[in-house]
């Protein structure tokens, strides 16, 4: 038994009336092997949505007829390839607004990311005004208790001046 994408290449030689070598490179857009699952489509829901679009009309925009199993028609009609232009640029259209909700989505998050670091900036310096005040208010602090210091110490002096001088009265009286 003949492998199947020769059987596919030898067929589409024989339909398009090409060489074999060219068959094998042209073929590939047509060759479904067995078992081949249905790929998600890029672009999420809308690129589905979009996929399945195109998927849905691609037997009447390619010629195929659905009776047994598809077969291709020489002849596409202009209307048929102007459906194809459209849908492709319909698909192209999809492709930039889904690169300019990426770019809108990356200005967000670079608009989020300077607030936040314009936040912290400002954290930053008010901490620094903080710790500023706090530096200020103990400076004061021990400023005044060093005038309370060398405050009580004149009136220590004081004292004890008056204290021998009310010595020295003492001595004087006492002799």
């Amino acid at each position: 038994m003949p492998n199947a994408w020769i059987t596919h290449v030898k067929a589409y030689a024989a339909e398009h009336n090409v060489p074999y070598g060219v068959a094998m490179k042209q073929a590939k857009a047509s060759y479904t092997p067995k078992g081949a699952g249905k790929a998600e489509p890029e672009g999420g829901f809308i690129g589905k949505l979009v996929a399945d679009q195109i998927v849905g009309q691609i037997p009447r925009l390619i010629g195929k007829t659905i009776e047994r199993g598809f077969t291709t028609k020489r002849n596409i009609t202009e209307a048929d390839r102007e459906d194809v232009r459209r849908l492709e640029n319909e698909l192209v259209k999809e492709e930039i607004k889904d690169s300019k909700r990426d770019v809108s989505r990356d200005k967000d998050r670079r608009k989020i990311e300077e607030k936040r670091i314009k936040e912290n900036i400002k954290l930053a310096k008010d901490q620094q005004k903080l710790d500023r005040k706090v530096a200020e208010a103990q400076h004061k602090r021990d400023k005044q208790a060093l005038k309370d210091k060398v405050k009580a110490a004149k009136e220590a002096k004081k004292l004890k001046e008056k204290a021998d001088k009310a010595r020295k009265k003492l001595r004087k009286i006492s002799k």
